[in-house]
């Protein structure tokens, strides 16, 4: 029975090309030869949007085992802002309804 490895990455598939994913998967690759390699990840391909892309919760990649897990929050992603704001921290969304909307700061464009 071989040991067994699991590694966590944001994203990860053939498709995502980040730093880190993509030094997960050659790393995860690499080692499957020698270990049971299962890579836990989300179900993302793009940083920017979230979007749940990957139907599978398990899938199978060049040796490795890979379980994915649903992204909850949609990423509000505002014409001004070029990152992705998860919507459990965006300000909408923690505001109380009844309470006015902050004013923007100098210079910024909402």
């Amino acid at each position: 029975m071989r040991e067994k490895i699991c590694f966590v990455v944001q994203r990860y598939g053939e498709e995502v090309n980040g730093g880190a994913e993509l030094q997960c998967r050659e790393f995860a690759e690499h080692l499957a030869e020698y270990y049971d390699m299962e890579v836990l990840t989300s179900r993302a391909v793009d940083y920017q949007s979230w979007e749940n892309v990957y139907p599978n919760d398990t899938d199978a990649l060049n040796g490795v085992t890979i379980r994915r897990f649903p992204v909850l929050h949609p990423c509000i992603r505002p014409a001004s802002v070029h990152s992705c704001i998860p919507a459990s921290v965006h300000p909408s969304c923690i505001r109380h309804p009844a309470a006015p909307a902050p004013a923007p700061a100098p210079g910024n464009r909402i």
